[in-house]
């Protein structure tokens, strides 16, 4: 962990395709392990403060988001945003551009077909832009828009457009 951050960015090149491929694997022991170990590595990022104008945070999120995107198991894809959540959740105050991976992981949930992954992106994104919403303003410009890209992916599942819609509406106001 101690190295600079240009060597991790080599050595994270290669990690992810790792880290990618094995998620996606048909033996679900070894993908569930996978995700937890990307997990604890991504905490332990996560400790530290992402500098200005350099990207690492979305780039080490990054094999979540391909993941979420092409894994067929609903317990991996539940599973990553879980992961997700609890690591946004726990370490809110450190997240810079990692925001991006964040919401896309929360917008691809938003479409999954498992209602209860649907509901887990939406009550963690209810919490963040409640309790939570300088940390996303405070960072890039296009986090904000990233945020509400999420919000109008979770409005079109039936149950909680209403939810969603208030949502945007509370973040815009926010925002003003």
């Amino acid at each position: 962990m101690n190295r600079i951050r240009l060597v991790w960015s080599c050595i994270w090149n290669v990690l992810a395709e790792f880290f990618v491929s094995v998620g996606l694997s048909e033996n679900l022991s070894v993908a569930i392990f996978v995700m937890d170990s990307l997990w604890q590595l991504a905490m332990k990022f996560l400790e530290r403060e992402e500098l200005a104008n350099y990207n690492f945070q979305n780039e080490f999120l990054r094999p979540f988001v391909v993941v979420m995107q092409k894994s067929v198991s609903s317990e991996i894809r539940e599973l990553i945003v879980r992961c997700v959540s609890q690591m946004v959740l726990g370490r809110v105050n450190h997240v810079k551009s990692g925001w991006k991976s964040v919401f896309t992981v929360f917008t691809v949930a938003a479409a999954d077909e498992r209602k209860s992954i649907v509901l887990l992106a939406f009550g963690t994104m209810e919490k963040i832009v409640r309790d939570y919403f300088p940390y996303i303003t405070e960072t890039e410009t296009t986090t904000f828009t990233d945020c509400v890209k999420c919000l109008i992916a979770l409005q079109t599942a039936d149950s909680i457009v209403m939810q969603a819609l208030m949502l945007l509406f509370v973040s815009s106001f926010l925002c003003c």
